[in-house]
């Protein structure tokens, strides 16, 4: 998986856009790394899936925060982010999005990257 990430700092936003096969433990790594440098600047989070092709299971997704992220950092959970998702994988971001929002994780989903920004910016995370 190849990735471009950039700190947008005018809009304390890190970007994070995804190109190729989205894999559990490539994914576990760049999040880690990069929800641990959002928290360090208290920024939020945009990632583009837009590009990729998913390969994570529902069952992996569900338990992805207790698994992989509160391990490292309760905090994780407090970050908000948005995901930008293409249409094949529309359904199991749809997933990510109702988990953790049930979870009380700040995550929407968005088709186009300035809706999500838009959203960062409101400070209206439900």
């Amino acid at each position: 998986m190849d990735y471009t990430l950039e700190q947008i700092e005018d809009e304390n936003i890190i970007s994070l856009t995804l190109y190729g096969d989205l894999t559990t433990p490539e994914a576990i790594l760049l999040g880690k790394y990069v929800r641990g440098k959002a928290l360090e600047l208290n920024y939020k989070i945009v990632i583009d899936f837009r590009y990729t092709e998913n390969h994570i299971s529902i069952s992996e997704a569900y338990y992805w925060f207790a698994n992989y992220y509160d391990v490292v950092n309760y905090n994780f959970r407090r970050i908000p982010t948005a995901h930008i998702t293409n249409e094949v994988d529309a359904d199991f971001f749809k997933f990510v999005q109702a988990t953790c929002q049930n979870n009380g994780i700040p995550i929407r989903l968005f088709k186009e990257l300035e809706p999500a920004k838009h959203w960062l910016k409101e400070k209206k995370y439900k």
